[in-house]
Order: structure tokens, then C-alpha cells, then sequence
């Protein structure tokens, strides 16, 4: 199935606070850094917009992601017929939904489809849902925003206990620091108490 991207030119025309200009100037000196790997206009312009057209901020976003990609084993190992992310595609349902909110914002969904903590591997999770919202921004384009919706139903402590800090710890840096979207809201329903100490651990 041929993988069809969404039209460069079509996200000036979505956005005119985005100047072609700055995005090549962002384009430019990404390139020129030895230690990042080339990027394509269409990222370029992803990060850019995801900073509030801030040249400097979308630079350091930048060096973040990609530190972050090639020093976590959870970003690694990305292709979609491997044990690893098959594992996630069983256990879990992640999803952007067809329909936005009032806001014009893009929802992503998450759900447990097999509750049974032996099954549950965080690092496999996050790869898996990273590459659907990988997909959605390459196939979509750039959002006024973005909102995390989780249904934690059948969530218990014996998932968390599989949780390790150094990853969720890798994870929220990731969603707040390197991910080239404007994240705007995270709903969380049926969850149990014990997830309050979880979510303050992501309020930050």
C-alpha cells in the first residue's frame, strides 16, 4: 500500500502565520548540524508550528527528539511486523478519531483491549502509539491542536508495577519537550484512585 503524504504546499494555505521562509531557514540549519539527521520540509514545518513559529524554540525541540529517538530503546525497532510492536497492537487500542473537537483540536484515543498486566510492556505501548501519531502528522499535517484522551478501564496496579520510572520519565520528557505537536488537553475516565498518583507524576 503506497503511503500517502500530506501536500507541503497546503500547509501554508492552512496556517499564514507560517512563513515558507522561516520553515527554509529552520530547513537549513537543521541540516548543517552533524549531530541531527536530515529532515524533509514537511518535519521541518511540523516543529516550527508546534513551537508558535519560534525559529529558537523549534531548534532546541529538535535536538530533543532526536536525542530522545536514538538514546531510548522505546523509539527503536519501529517496524510494524516485529514481536514488539505487534504486542502492542493486540493489547492496546491507539487511534486518532475521525472527529475533532469544537476546537478544531485532533483527538487521540488509547484504550486497554487486554487487560492482563503479564501481557502489558509499557516500552512496546509507547513505540506503538508513536508511530500512529507519527502517521497521522505525515498523512494530516499540522493541527491547532491535540488532545490525549485515555480510557483506563481495567487499568490495575499490577500495570504500573511494569512500569519503570526511567521510561515514564523518558515518556513525559518526550510529550512535553520533544514532540513537534500542540498538545492541549489529556482526559483520563474510568480510572481507579490509585491512578491519582500516577497522573501527578504528569501534571508537570
Amino acid at each position: 500500500m503506497e503511503l500517502i503524504l500530506v501536500d507541503v504546499e497546503s500547509q501554508y494555505a492552512k496556517d499564514k502565520n507560517l512563513k515558507k521562509e522561516d520553515v527554509e531557514a529552520l530547513l537549513d540549519w537543521v541540516n548543517k548540524q552533524p549531530h541531527l539527521p536530515k529532515i524533509n520540509e514537511l518535519q521541518a514545518i511540523a516543529f516550527l508550528h508546534s513551537c508558535y513559529y519560534r525559529n529558537e524554540a523549534a531548534k532546541v525541540t529538535i535536538d530533543y527528539f532526536f536525542t530522545v529517538k536514538t538514546t531510548s530503546d522505546m523509539f527503536r525497532n519501529r517496524d510494524p511486523l516485529s514481536a514488539p510492536v505487534q504486542n502492542a497492537f493486540r493489547t492496546t487500542l491507539c487511534s486518532t478519531l475521525s472527529k475533532k473537537t469544537p476546537e478544531g483540536y485532533v483527538v487521540f484515543f488509547f484504550k486497554l483491549l487486554d487487560t492482563n498486566p503479564s501481557n502489558f510492556n509499557f516500552e512496546n505501548i509507547i513505540r506503538f502509539a508513536d508511530m500512529v501519531n507519527t502517521l497521522e502528522r505525515f498523512q494530516c499535517g499540522i493541527s491547532t491542536g491535540h488532545v490525549l484522551l485515555l480510557d483506563l478501564a481495567g487499568l490495575s496496579l499490577g500495570h504500573i508495577a511494569r512500569v519503570g520510572p526511567l521510561s515514564l520519565k523518558t515518556f513525559l520528557f518526550y510529550l512535553q519537550e520533544a514532540l513537534p505537536v500542540r498538545l492541549k488537553k489529556i482526559h483520563v475516565y474510568n480510572a481507579g484512585q490509585f491512578v491519582n498518583t500516577l497522573m501527578n507524576l504528569v501534571k508537570p
